[in-house]
């Protein structure tokens, strides 16, 4: 395999990491509000007639949405500074560039 079709390779694979990644967190973000506006009793459980909801777990939902947008974020991040550096070394240094043809 040829570093250029690799790295292709990677960056879509990281990509679509962060992807998946922010689509997890806005599931939990979703779970944690639908399960915020719920009406707790004051012991902070809320029982629908199958389940037992507890008030606690909705922090846990938003820890868990705040760790997948930040690991998604962190992602494409460097995604980003990768595919920059790489396009300011092909640009300033015509010499090194190993994609001319």
């Amino acid at each position: 395999m040829s570093q250029s079709l690799t790295s292709k390779l990677l960056s879509w694979f990281t990509a679509l990491l962060a992807a998946l990644l922010a689509g997890v967190g806005l599931i939990f973000l979703i779970l944690a509000v639908q399960r915020g506006m719920l009406p707790y009793n004051s012991e902070g459980n809320y029982f629908d007639g199958v389940v037992n909801y507890h008030e606690h777990s909705v922090v846990v939902y938003g820890f868990m949405a705040s760790a997948s947008f930040l690991a998604a974020l962190t992602l494409f991040g460097i995604r980003w500074l990768v595919q920059r550096t790489r396009q300011g070394v092909r640009d300033d240094h015509p010499a090194f560039n190993l994609n001319s043809k």
